[in-house]
């Protein structure tokens, strides 16, 4: 299942541990999981002279000992921002490591740009980030927003980058208010602070010197402080599966998935509002009420790849992750789909290509490179999506990659798949899937680009109501 979504959070805690450490310069905080220790983080703020002028310097390190679908998921983080005085920053570096992969990411702010290189397994990659006008990019929102007094009900905007997307997130940030806080079983009095993500809220809760007591995060994570021992104690081997953990079970099973035409769904709790109306599915209400109906796309069988590629130019580019144009990959994907003419053969015999080539391996927490995808043959489901997407486009196929969830054995799981253009809608394509078809059980959380795909919206807390299914 996809440990995209929680790698991303992952991250974004370890940078947004920097500026709030610095009050303390240097602090280990334990992440728990269901009341189960899952890793910590380390972070640290000192000084820099090494360009010449005084510069603030914070670092960190983070690690992460799971399980994933029953496979060790390990993974460090390191991180490091440098800012000037006025806690701008100038350079940022995150640099992942998961089951001998990694992936390094550094960040030059030059002007209202921010220059990205991505080194991911040896495939680099550049991209350059505009900020928009106005903007104020930080490395951590909560300390942006906090002075000598704390003012309940004030409110501020900023940017984050989301070093795994690529791309700049606007995240808004109130100061709440006192509050009473669990921590570890005791009970604390505290200063609440709202961080809004687009994706997921985040309750950070401050002492009276606005020193982190506890900060309940994204996937149900829990940050709080622990001595060094505590936190540098071994893991217990398995203690958290993270496809369990963040799964989300509906009130009633749905038996024989493959013979529903048509599946109605009530998911309460998180705003769903990003959630796309597609040709798979359609996406309505308010607040925290949403009614998913989902009606799986019958193939159109006769469009040719040329009349679909004149149609839906721009999703036969390459992007992140996904180098379609490359020579190598043209000459595979011709080879895969020999003398098919129309879209549905093509994309079938590209789908079980990876279906055959891959091997599961769900202990590897880094997103990757089509290239090194392919080189390892192996992975998760977002690896799949990546490799078939970079072969479908490269085929002259439009293909969009998605994220959501995944019905299987009574239970959601986060997944991700793919989108291919029939000419006249967009038919999933699932290469994990034995038939590779994406049916009722499939639920789509985002799609597009890599950036976009794995940019979606977290269900935290959420729970699903079956309301109707029409079978065939």
């Amino acid at each position: 299942m996809n440990s995209n979504r929680f790698l991303r959070s992952i991250l974004i805690l370890s940078a947004f541990c920097l500026s709030l450490s610095g009050f303390a310069q240097e602090a280990y905080l334990g992440l728990f999981l269901q009341g189960s220790k899952i890793g910590y983080v380390h972070s640290k703020v000192d000084e820099d002279t090494s360009t010449g002028k005084k510069m603030n310097r914070a670092t960190s390190e983070t690690m992460i000992d799971m399980s994933m679908l029953g496979t060790p998921l390990n993974m460090r983080i390191l991180t490091y921002t440098l800012s000037d005085q006025a806690g701008k920053p100038l350079v940022m570096k995150f640099t992942t490591i998961s089951a001998g992969r990694s992936q390094n990411v550094e960040a030059n702010f030059i002007g209202n740009q921010i220059r990205v290189v991505v080194d991911n397994n040896g495939e680099r990659s550049n991209k350059v980030l505009e900020i928009p006008k106005g903007g104020v990019v930080v490395d951590d929102p909560v300390s942006a927003l906090l002075t000598d007094q704390v003012k309940p009900g004030a409110k501020a905007e900023f940017y984050v980058l989301d070093t795994t997307a690529i791309s700049l997130i606007k995240n808004s940030v109130e100061i709440v208010g006192p509050a009473t806080v669990d921590v570890r079983g005791k009970s604390r009095q505290a200063t609440l602070v709202k961080v809004i993500d687009p994706r997921a809220t985040m309750s950070v809760y401050l002492d009276s010197k606005n020193e982190v007591i506890k900060i309940d995060a994204m996937a149900g994570i829990e940050m709080i402080p622990v001595t060094k021992e505590e936190a540098l104690a071994e893991v217990k081997p398995g203690s958290i599966d993270l496809a369990e953990a963040t799964s989300l079970r509906p009130n009633k099973p749905l038996s024989s998935i493959n013979t529903i035409k048509s599946l109605s769904l009530k998911i309460s709790g998180p705003d769903m509002s990003r959630v796309p109306t597609t040709d798979h599915q359609t996406v309505k209400g308010s607040a925290k009420t949403w009614q998913i109906a989902i009606h799986p796309v019958e193939v159109n069988t006769k469009t040719t790849i040329a009349q679909a590629a004149k149609q839906q130019p721009n999703w036969l580019k390459p992007g992140l992750h996904i180098p379609s144009d490359q020579q190598s990959f043209k000459a595979l994907a011709k080879q895969i789909i020999g003398d098919s003419k129309t879209v549905a053969d093509a994309s079938s015999k590209i789908r079980k290509y990876v279906s055959d080539q891959m091997t599961p391996n769900a202990g590897i927490g880094v997103l990757r490179d089509a290239n090194e995808i392919l080189k390892t043959k192996e992975g998760v489901c977002r690896d799949y999506a990546i490799l078939s997407a970079t072969l479908l486009r490269a085929a002259g196929i439009p293909t969009r990659v998605c994220s959501g969830l995944v019905y299987q054995d009574g239970t959601y799981y986060y997944h991700a798949w793919d989108e291919v253009w029939d000419g006249a809608k967009w038919f999933g394509v699932d290469s994990t899937r034995p038939d590779g078809r994406v049916r009722a059980g499939h639920l789509t959380l985002a799609k597009g680009t890599v950036e976009d795909a794995f940019l979606f919206t977290f269900l935290d807390k959420a729970t699903i109501e079956v309301v109707d299914i029409v079978r065939r």
